[in-house]
């Protein structure tokens, strides 16, 4: 797996919650819409087909979710270790050039 850069991790899990966002904003009206719309035009076996069908994609999205989530959560705890360890890196090699300068 190719490891990107923080800027563009930052930017590509920006673009990805911003879809999730409409997503969540826009797919239950969408659904209940569909249900009210399948309801009162009398098709009584499409609006239980429809209910199947919509609790299917419900559990398969909010699924899908909580992995991306759990999976971005992994990515973000890495790169600030990775943060950590450079700036613990640099702390040393700050304090390598202070004795330095201090022998001088």
């Amino acid at each position: 797996m190719k490891r990107s850069s923080p800027k563009e991790f930052a930017e590509k899990t920006h673009r990805e919650a911003v879809l999730w966002i409409r997503a969540a904003w826009t797919l239950p009206f969408v659904c209940l819409a569909g249900l009210f719309f399948v309801h009162f035009i009398g098709w009584e076996h499409w609006y239980e087909k429809a209910l199947v069908v919509g609790a299917t994609v419900f559990f398969a999205v909010s699924t899908y979710w909580w992995w991306w989530a759990v999976f971005k959560i992994l990515n973000i705890a890495e790169i600030l270790n990775r943060t950590v360890e450079n700036f613990e890196s640099v702390k040393k090699e700050l304090n390598k050039f202070k004795n330095d300068i201090k022998k001088k």
